[in-house]
């Protein structure tokens, strides 16, 4: 997040609710408390109060947002496609998960995932204490 920048909700200040899931989102990202705070008292909230919060993962100066939002996504793109994708719907999946649940889909997914190019290479990469170089298969 650029540093200038800041998020407010501003419904309640226009007699209105919020709305496009921002009453299931931001309470499951930054707590109960701090979801109603934002929706009823409608104060901008700046870039620094939102890392603290963890709403956002990094605050940069506003010239370097650009160079910075571009060098995460080559890093994702870089990184292991399926494994990224699985960890991904693994965290999903946990919120409606009991512990047992999840833990047996974790062993799913991930039987599937080893078998992959990527993890393959992962491992070499690992033992030979080199950069992985991933493929996205």
């Amino acid at each position: 997040m650029a540093r200038s920048a800041s998020f407010i909700q501003v419904f309640s200040r226009i007699a209105l609710a919020p709305d496009l899931g921002s009453t299931w989102l931001l309470p499951r990202l930054i707590g109960r408390q701090r979801a109603l705070e934002l929706m009823l008292l409608n104060e901008p909230l700046t870039a620094e109060r939102a890392q603290e919060i963890g709403l956002v993962r990094q605050v940069v100066e506003d010239a370097k947002l650009m160079d910075e939002a571009l060098g995460l996504a080559r890093r994702l793109a870089e990184g292991p496609t399926r494994a990224l994708v699985a960890t991904r719907l693994l965290v999903e999946e946990s919120e409606h998960a009991t512990y047992e649940a999840q833990f047996r889909r974790e062993i799913e997914l991930q039987a599937v995932i080893r078998k992959s190019a990527d993890a393959l290479e992962g491992r070499n990469a690992f033992v030979e204490k080199r950069k992985a170089k991933f493929t996205g298969r």
